[in-house]
């Protein structure tokens, strides 16, 4: 590595990780002063407010990660340029990319660390973190215990309903499920009296299977001890039904989406597994985008080339907000509206730096 290398990410990765660290704190503080009152309200205990924090951090860092992404540009590039620096490099031959290329590459090494966060770990964070607000702290009774009562879902166009679910035990009891058999129009309503989740799927056990043709009647009645269910849905991937898709992990985000497939349910799902993968190239493009900005001439001051960086980091998170909500209700195809606005800013970054080469 050169010394021009060492020189821009010693200046660089300092005041981005500062930054990142002051956000959050600051964050979590105005947050909790803002809650203090429920939180009292409640009888919170401090270790269930301070391991809601803890749980918190993941995607606090992943929302907060580009604007520190911004900071450490400003405080790196817009530090030289600002000291003539720059303007001694470009007289001494060096381009434009030559000199940002170390920062383009953290940005890089920045959206993989982020990546691997958003897939791994903010899943399993928001989870809990919804677990603690809501049975721990809101002291409601099915998150204590992970379970719920009357429970009724749907799942590949059969409608399922329990008397008693219970995720920890992977149980449900008294269920019923009905559905009308394609190929032959009849319904068919099958009732157990227990299921357990064993060996990746769900078995019934003391149930009865009846078949009704398209005038009602009883066709055909069959009792059981024991039968495979067709449901696929691990315990685990229930109790989320109806959840928010953001504290899904990526493999029952993809279970999902096949259960919905073809249909409009789909798209909430589909948008946030494009989310969860293009989010964290936020960072590579905000920082692609704000390198140009502070490479301005220098007849412009420190303040107004972070005005510029900031008002297109504004602009790229309002294009992304409005596809996001376009992607979850169908208007536009998942993939295309997730990762337009980050290509499109690729492109806008790429022209300005490329000018400045």
């Amino acid at each position: 590595m050169k010394i021009l290398d060492k020189y821009l990410l010693k200046h660089f990765f300092p005041s981005y990780l500062f930054a990142a660290v002051m956000f959050c704190f600051f964050y979590c503080l105005v947050d909790v002063l803002s809650n203090l009152n429920k939180l009292v309200e409640k009888g919170a205990e401090i270790i269930d407010v301070a391991e809601y924090y803890i749980f918190f951090l993941p995607s606090l860092w992943m929302q907060l990660s580009p604007l520190a992404v911004l900071i450490g540009v400003w405080f790196s590039v817009g530090h030289l340029a600002q000291d003539r620096e720059i303007m001694a490099m470009r007289l001494a031959g060096i381009s434009a990319l030559r000199i940002t290329a170390p920062l383009i590459t953290a940005g890089l090494a920045i959206s993989c660390f982020c990546l691997g966060i958003n897939i791994n770990f903010v899943p399993f964070c928001e989870e809990k973190r919804e677990e603690i607000w809501k049975g721990k702290i809101q002291g409601e009774k099915q998150y204590l215990i992970k379970s719920r009562e009357e429970f009724t879902f749907t799942s590949r166009g059969v409608v399922y309903f329990a008397k008693n679910f219970s995720e920890r035990e992977n149980k449900m009891s008294e269920i019923q499920s009905v559905y009308t058999d394609t190929k032959t129009g009849n319904s068919v309503r099958i009732n157990a009296k227990t299921a357990f989740w064993e060996r990746n799927k769900w078995v019934l056990s003391d149930g009865v299977e009846k078949i009704f043709d398209k005038k009602g009647n009883i066709k055909k009645i069959e009792e059981f001890k024991n039968r495979e269910s067709g449901l696929r849905l691990s315990a685990h991937e229930l109790w989320l039904y109806h959840k928010s898709p953001s504290i899904m992990p990526l493999k029952t985000l993809k279970k999902y989406i096949a259960e919905y497939n073809e249909t409009i349910s789909r798209y909430p799902y589909l948008a946030q597994l494009h989310a969860r993968l293009s989010l964290p190239f936020i960072n590579f493009t905000l920082l692609l985008i704000s390198i140009p900005f502070c490479l301005l001439s220098l007849h412009q001051n420190a303040a107004g080339r972070m005005s510029w960086a900031l008002g297109l980091s504004l602009a790229y998170y309002v294009l992304f907000s409005m596809m996001l909500a376009m992607a979850e209700k169908g208007s536009v195809s998942p993939a295309f509206g997730i990762w337009l606005p980050n290509v499109l800013f690729l492109c806008i970054g790429i022209f300005y730096l490329w000018k400045k080469k």
